[in-house]
């Protein structure tokens, strides 16, 4: 009787001291790019670097601007971040990623056009462009606005990604952005800044007090067995 009650004791503070935390994907800190994952940028983008403006997350984002297009063209850049197994865990939890935008200024205010860009969430196993696992429109994003965007996988995304991770091949989620151009003839650009991107949530981590008191309960389950 004894020995069932102190397991249940210890067992359910463990469970209120327990925390659970977003998984951090990414937030471009210090100009780098590789942790705590890799991120790759690919595509139509005139120039980037790193920003205060639009931080969400530790004090820097990444900022990007596009290639100028007229209509008719269209200026497409992703930046990819290679999954590791804590993200595909926690998706497997909670499969949402999501992920801060900032667009910049309207360039051109004085045309009369609320314009803006449209940004996707993409998922591959491939990398690239090669959008194989699946992919959709997220958000539109007005010139001068913010947005948090919510990406919710299919759970047969997550199981396509921990496969291709599990064979040693690639699991990459992709951040899209379309500038949509205002003017007819003046070429236009846009400039986007993202930051902390995350998981939804992630796996209940224990607190260091909570490991404590299950170790407490190990030895006292131990000496009243001997």
């Amino acid at each position: 009787m004894s020995r069932t009650f102190l397991t249940a004791t210890f067992a359910g503070l463990a469970l209120t001291s327990a925390a659970s935390a977003q998984v951090l994907i990414h937030s471009f800190e210090d100009g780098d790019l590789t942790t705590p994952t890799m991120a790759a940028l690919l595509g139509d983008a005139a120039s980037s670097g790193f920003s205060t403006t639009g931080v969400t997350d530790g004090s820097s984002s990444i900022e990007i601007t596009t290639a100028p297009v007229v209509v008719g063209d269209t200026a497409t850049f992703l930046i990819e971040f290679a999954l590791t197994e804590e993200i595909i865990a926690a998706l497997q939890v909670d499969p949402v990623i999501l992920y801060d935008i900032t667009l910049g200024a309207d360039p051109d205010p004085t045309d009369g056009v609320t314009g803006g860009g449209a940004f996707e969430s993409t998922f591959s196993t491939d990398g690239g462009f090669a959008t194989t696992a699946g992919g959709f429109f997220n958000e539109f994003v007005s010139y001068g606005d913010s947005e948090t965007v919510v990406a919710t996988l299919d759970p047969g995304v997550v199981d396509a990604l921990d496969s291709s991770l599990a064979n040693g091949t690639v699991a990459v989620f992709q951040l899209n952005f379309n500038v949509l151009v205002e003017d007819t003839t003046d070429p236009t650009n846009a400039t986007v800044f993202f930051d902390n991107v995350r998981t939804q949530s992630s796996v209940v981590i224990p607190e260091p007090a909570s490991l404590g008191l299950l170790g407490m309960a190990g030895l006292g389950l131990m000496r009243r067995r001997k």
